[in-house]
Order: structure tokens, then C-alpha cells, then sequence
């Protein structure tokens, strides 16, 4: 919790504002720069405190709270002021400062005490005041400097009544500017969603959206099993200031590294519980129960959350949540907690969209011998695994594999030991590949493999081991009869650089590659795997043959 005393000794020197208080005072200057002597009229006070708060409130929010604190240090003669305003609905405050800008920060109210004043005014002796604004919502000014006497605390009730109005009226503005803060986050967000093709980008917007624009310190999309009743951390993203930097765990072979939320289900039934009055769980302190908000999250210091929901339009169901983090002292005011919302509902039509679509595609996509994705699902994923690779720099690579001999199965065993053929070796593929592998039936007796995250020495290795257990395959055909399966397999890195080609063409340059090894392969005896180097110079190697 950070109260910052607003030290206006250099805009308003006490040089300017003596004059003025001594006249209020009834005193000489010398004593009004120093001493606490109060002589005079009541009335000759409440006079200058209007004619101190007579001036038009100006339309720019940090210029208006300049001019405020402008009349207050000009009618006591202090150098350090504290201002601020609570909300007993959510038992936050804001100083004025920090109300500059929409979506500022704001402490909790049990914080703002007469010790804690003190330390923000550099030690001096505290004398404050409160006020109602129009609107019910409570204020206080505190002031620092020599001690007062009790005519000097009702100079500060005086003025009173004259910040409070001020002050509404500049709530009124900040209002009115708060809402195009609000439609200015949403429509970022909205233009962003509009390009974002799967749950991949739609979240990564929305986390960088939120991060960047609500200056939240960090934020995590987790997804919900409802078996199990644990999350799973499938993003992380971390404001730098400067930029957001999101890192992916979704893909399938990341399981390892997601961090798992024991508390999830009970904070997911929270969600569910309030959803009639407030859709989100607003978190305030360091603690939930008895454990730390960073024990439970895994992000270090965190010192308030909200957590926001992400349903299923087609079941109402909660599958996962964006974490919004504060790690410093400050806590989520009424625009970020607005905004927020809005972009959750905004990402939650987003991903339900992409269901359906990944759903239908799905359908579309899958080879209906195999179970494995067809030519044109793969297609379809490639190019957001190129988009991926590229935008977190990571490797990929293809691997092209054909029967050996296909042609002479069909021909000897009859087609129908030709399809346990190639059942038999998706399964295979299947159980010895990661989920994060894309595995397609390309046509025919060929199958493409997709391998993110994998360099190309550790593909070639992987398709070589892969060969092997092809070998070892123990098939019978559909009479009985024993069958022997070896493929051979051509190999190509991607070329993922930022400013490589785009991404059609670059799958048709890396599949040509791979095609080329391939073929290389089955010239050069079969049952092997070549590959081209990841500076796409053509060379081959063939592996060790079996035997």
C-alpha cells in the first residue's frame, strides 16, 4: 500500500501562499510562514476558502487535480497534502493523483490511518478532514506541517464543503472519460480477435491486451477439467512495461510443464455461485485461506487478482479463467475490472466460435481408414504451427514416410491386408508420437508427420527409431499369413525465421524437401531416412540399415 504525500512545494511555493493565509489568519506573514498563531473571523475564512475554489474545473483530469490541490495549498500554506476518495461498496480508495488516468491505482481503505498518513507527510503532524461528495462517496484531506491549533482544523472543515464540490465535478468528468478508456480497450481487443484464427491467438490477444492496457503485472489462462476438478496453467504472459511476453503451454506435449491449481474447482464454483450478481472473483490481499495467492498461482508477490470466467455459450459451462495479477502494491479499480470483464466475454464468443470451427473441421479433416488427419487438415495445422514456431522462435520439422513396396502387398495380400497394413502403422505412430505431433495419412501408402518444438537432429533420430519399430512390427495379414512393414522416411527443418516466406509457400518448399529425401531414401536401398540440414543445403545420410 503506497499513499503518496503530493509534496506541491515547488509549483506553489509558501512564499505565494502566506500572504494569502495571513489574511485568512489575521496574522503577520513572518508568523503565517512559521508559527501556529490563528486570530480573525470565521466567516472572513469561509470567505477566501470560496474564493480559493472559484475557478472553472478543467476539462484535462491531471490539470484539474493540479488545480485543487492548487486552492487547498493556498488556503493552508502547507508544502505536503494528501487527498483521496473511498468506495465503502468495495472498501477501496484512490488518492486523487492516482485518479489522473482511468484504470489508476487504488489501496484498500483499512489502510488509510492516522499513522500511515504521517509517514506519507515526511513525519509532520497530521490534521484531516473528511467530506461527502454528491454522490455519497466519501473523501479525505489530510495535510502536514507545524501543529495546529482548533481554529486551524475548522479552516480545514472550512474548505470542506468547497473540495467536495470540486471534486464531484471531477468525478463526473473522469466518468465521462472512463467509459471511452473502457470502449478503447474492448475495441483493441475486438480488432485483434477479428485475425485470430484459434483458441491459440484469441487467448495470447487477450492476455496481451489486458496486460499491456490495464497495466496488470501478470496474467494466466487456465483451463478447467472438470473430472479431475484441477487447472492446468495453459498461458502465462508477464508485463515488462514496455511489452507483454506470453508463453504457451497448451500444446499438447507440454502437459510436464503446466503448473496444476488443486483450488481450482472451489474457485471455479465461486465463479458459478455469483454469477447472477458479478461474474468475477475479485481477490484483495495476499492470502486465500491459508495459503499465499502466489503459493496458489505460482507467480511470486502477488498482492491482489481478479479472476474472470470463460464459458462455453454451447453448455454455460465454466472451461477455464484469465488470472489477472497485481504484484505491487496497487489494486484493480472499477475500469480495469470493467474492461476485464468485457474481454472475457468478448474472448469467451471467440473461443466458442473456434470450437465449433476446430469441431467441424475435425470432421472434415479426418481419414476415414486411419482415424488420422487428411491432407487438407494438415495442411490447416502446419500453417498455424509455422505461425507459432515463428512467433515464439521454436523448431519444426517434417517428415515424409512411404511403405515400402505397397504396390506388391496389394497385389499379393489383396487390398484388405493392405488397409490392416496401414491401420496397423497409424496406431503405431499414434502410441510412439507425442500429442503435440500432427500425424497425417498424406494419400495412399504415405504419411507426413509434423514435429514442433523438435530440432532436426532430434527428428531424425525420432523417425529412425520410429523405422525400427516398424521393422519389429508383427503383422498377419487378413488370411493369417505373416506380413513384413519397412517405410522409408525423408526429413526437412522449416524455415522459421521472422521474415521467411509466407507460410503456403513455405510448406510447399519444406514438403518438397522432404519429398526429395524420401525419394533419396527408397533409391538408396528403403527401409532408411535422409534428411536436408536445417540451412537447407541438400545432402542425405542414410541411417544404419536394419540387420
Amino acid at each position: 500500500m503506497a499513499v503518496r504525500a503530493s509534496n506541491l512545494s515547488a509549483t506553489f511555493p509558501s512564499q505565494c501562499a502566506a500572504p494569502l493565509l495571513a489574511e485568512i489568519l489575521g496574522v503577520n506573514q513572518d508568523a503565517a510562514k512559521g508559527q501556529s498563531i490563528v486570530s480573525g473571523d470565521w466567516a472572513l475564512q469561509d470567505k477566501h476558502c470560496k474564493a480559493a475554489f472559484d475557478f472553472e474545473l478543467a476539462e484535462s483530469l491531471p490539470e484539474s487535480v493540479d488545480q485543487v490541490y492548487r486552492a487547498v495549498h493556498q488556503l493552508t500554506g502547507t508544502t505536503q497534502c494528501v487527498i483521496l476518495l473511498a468506495d465503502e461498496q468495495t472498501g477501496l480508495y484512490a488518492l486523487l493523483e492516482d485518479l489522473q488516468t482511468p484504470g489508476g491505482k487504488v489501496h484498500e481503505l483499512s489502510g488509510a490511518d492516522d499513522e500511515l498518513l504521517a509517514e506519507r507527510l515526511n513525519g509532520s503532524p497530521v490534521s484531516q478532514a473528511y467530506f461527502l461528495l454528491e454522490n455519497g462517496q466519501a473523501g479525505l484531506v489530510a495535510i502536514g506541517g507545524p501543529r495546529f491549533s482548533a481554529q486551524q482544523q475548522t479552516l480545514l472543515d472550512l474548505l470542506c464543503p468547497q473540495l467536495a464540490a470540486k471534486l464531484s465535478r471531477f468525478m463526473r468528468l473522469r466518468q465521462s472519460q472512463a467509459l471511452p478508456f473502457v470502449q478503447g480497450v474492448v475495441l483493441e481487443l475486438a480488432s485483434r480477435l477479428v485475425t485470430a484464427a484459434d483458441r491459440d491467438a484469441i487467448v495470447t490477444a487477450v492476455l496481451d491486451i489486458l496486460a499491456r492496457r490495464l497495466g496488470f503485472d501478470a496474467c494466466q489462462y487456465v483451463g478447467f477439467n472438470p473430472e479431475t476438478g484441477l487447472g492446468e496453467v495453459l498461458y502465462d504472459a508477464r508485463n515488462t512495461g514496455s511489452a507483454c511476453k506470453v508463453t504457451s503451454y497448451s500444446h499438447a506435449g507440454l502437459e510436464g510443464k503446466r503448473r496444476k491449481i488443486k483450488e481450482f474447482s472451489n474457485l471455479v464454483g465461486l465463479l458459478s455461485s455469483m454469477a447472477r450478481n458479478r461474474f468475477y472473483l475479485h481477490l484483495n490481499g495476499k492470502k486465500l485461506g491459508d495459503r499465499t495467492l502466489g503459493d496458489i498461482f505460482g507467480i511470486r508477490n502477488i498482492q491482489s487478482a481478479l479472476l474472470l470466467p470463460v464459458v462455453d455459450l454451447a453448455t454455460g459451462e465454466i472451461q477455464g479463467t484469465f488470472n489477472l495479477f497485481h504484484t505491487s502494491d496497487a489494486l484493480i479499480g472499477n475500469e480495469s475490472r470493467e474492461a476485464s470483464q468485457e474481454a472475457a466475454q468478448l474472448a469467451s464468443q471467440a473461443i466458442s466460435r473456434a470450437l465449433v470451427l476446430e469441431k467441424a473441421l475435425a470432421m472434415a479433416s479426418s481419414d476415414e481408414l486411419t482415424g488420422l488427419i487428411n491432407r487438407r487438415g494438415y495442411y490447416q495445422r502446419f500453417e498455424s504451427e509455422i505461425e507459432r514456431a515463428r512467433r515464439h522462435q521454436t523448431p519444426l520439422c517434417v517428415a515424409l514416410m512411404d511403405v515400402d513396396h505397397f504396390k506388391h502387398f496389394n497385389d499379393t495380400y489383396g487390398h484388405l491386408s493392405g488397409d490392416l497394413v496401414l491401420r496397423a502403422l497409424a496406431e503405431l505412430f499414434t502410441q510412439n508420437l507425442r500429442r503435440s505431433d500432427v500425424i497425417c495419412r498424406f494419400g495412399g501408402e504415405e504419411f507426413a508427420i509434423l514435429l514442433p518444438d523438435t530440432s532436426l537432429k532430434s527428428a531424425v533420430e525420432l523417425m529412425d527409431r520410429l523405422r525400427q519399430n516398424v521393422e519389429a512390427l508383427e503383422l498377419n495379414g487378413f488370411n493369417g499369413e505373416p506380413l513384413k512393414v519397412t517405410i522409408s522416411v525423408g526429413v526437412a527443418a522449416v524455415n522459421t525465421l521472422p521474415k521467411a516466406s509466407p507460410h503456403r509457400s513455405e510448406i510447399s518448399d519444406t514438403l518438397a524437401l522432404a519429398d526429395e529425401q524420401l525419394y533419396a531414401a527408397k533409391n538408396n536401398g528403403r527401409n532408411r531416412v535422409c534428411f536436408v540440414s536445417e540451412q537447407q543445403e541438400e545432402h542425405e545420410a542414410s541411417m544404419s540399415q536394419a540387420g
